[in-house]
């Protein structure tokens, strides 16, 4: 799908891939789409394929995913 303004804030991957990442989409300027990646760090793509599909992660999730989760999580302040 060709993302657009209205899908700023949702969670994207491409067509094809495992959904073990994901992007969201943060801004737009014509073909050039800003994202916010899980690592902190932001990249610029294109709608030039239209390969965008919406996020739907890994089910069930791996094991040894959930166990470095909670051996890497951080308690908040709240």
């Amino acid at each position: 799908m060709n993302l657009t303004k209205k899908h700023i804030g949702q969670l994207f991957d491409n067509d094809g891939s495992d959904g073990s990442w994901c992007y969201q989409l943060v801004d737009i300027k014509g073909k050039k789409l800003l994202f916010y990646r899980m690592d902190g760090t932001y990249t610029i793509d294109s709608n030039k394929y239209s390969d965008w599909k919406e996020f739907k992660p890994r089910n069930p999730y791996p094991k040894e995913w959930i166990r470095y989760g909670w051996s890497q999580a951080k308690v908040g302040n709240s």
